[in-house]
């Protein structure tokens, strides 16, 4: 009879330790998924294609929206430093949108009438300011 009053008691005294050893890892990870939340930074990505055409230089064109800035172009996902030729706002009648007509001198590792992928990112802020705003 003690045997098992003994019992009784140690598993009372492991249960505890045992939500314990579970609640704690799982309150670290929760705060450092907060504190990722907080201060990573992410950019709005406007993915779009561009066309290059070749002569002396190679010259990408392509139309944005007028409300995105241009700093941070990727061409097929990787970075490459562009000067840019001509940046002028065209409006299309029929949806009365503003776009801006990028123009940029590129290297010639790109073929005549080449299409390309870019991606243009702009707006950094912390991720959770995105939440708030998506959410309200």
């Amino acid at each position: 009879m003690f045997d098992i009053y003994n019992n009784k008691t140690s598993f009372i005294r492991l249960k505890p330790r045992k939500f314990l050893g579970l609640i704690i890892p799982l309150l670290i990870i929760l705060l450092i998924i907060i504190y990722l939340l907080i201060t990573t930074k992410i950019y709005d990505n406007y993915p779009t294609k561009g066309y290059i055409t070749c002569s002396d230089k190679c010259i990408l064109t392509t139309y944005i929206p007028s409300n995105i800035d241009y700093n941070n172009i990727y061409f097929n996902n990787k970075h490459y430093k562009s000067k840019i030729v001509t940046n002028e706002i065209v409006m299309e009648e029929n949806s009365i949108t503003t776009y801006r007509k990028l123009q940029l001198e590129v290297s010639d590792n790109y073929l005549n009438n080449e299409i390309i992928n870019l991606n243009f990112y702009y707006h950094k802020q912390r991720i959770i300011v995105k939440i708030f705003q998506k959410i309200f």
